[in-house]
């Protein structure tokens, strides 16, 4: 079992069997976790994590085995920590959903005040 992680009100836990160093360490029981995000929806694969923060962006983090995070290093094997999908960040993430090796997003328009 990969990286989980489950949001109740503000904060954010994980926790994870065998996260073949993706986290970096085992977590059988929930552990409290703080980004510096202000983290809006979550979803989870089996090896990966996706975060939409409040403004709009996506984060992911967890295994990047064929590319499933969405970030420009393909040699980044794995994150512990939220890498920012630089990629999507001109657009207003909607929804991202992660499945088994893959992830998906549902993007709109990010608007812009030019005052």
């Amino acid at each position: 079992m990969g990286l989980a992680s489950k949001k109740t009100g503000k904060s954010i836990f994980y926790f994870s069997s065998s996260d073949g160093g993706f986290v970096g360490k085992n977590y059988p029981v929930p552990r409290f976790c703080s980004f510096n995000v202000i983290i809006h929806s979550i979803s989870c694969g089996d090896e990966h994590s996706a975060f939409i923060a409040s403004n709009g962006y996506i984060y992911t983090m967890g295994s990047n085995i064929d590319g499933r995070l969405g970030i420009s290093s393909r040699s980044l094997k794995s994150s512990p920590s939220p890498c920012l999908v630089e990629f999507l960040a001109r657009t207003q993430a909607i929804k991202v959903s992660c499945g088994g090796a893959h992830t998906a997003a549902l993007m709109g328009i990010r608007y812009c005040n030019t005052k």
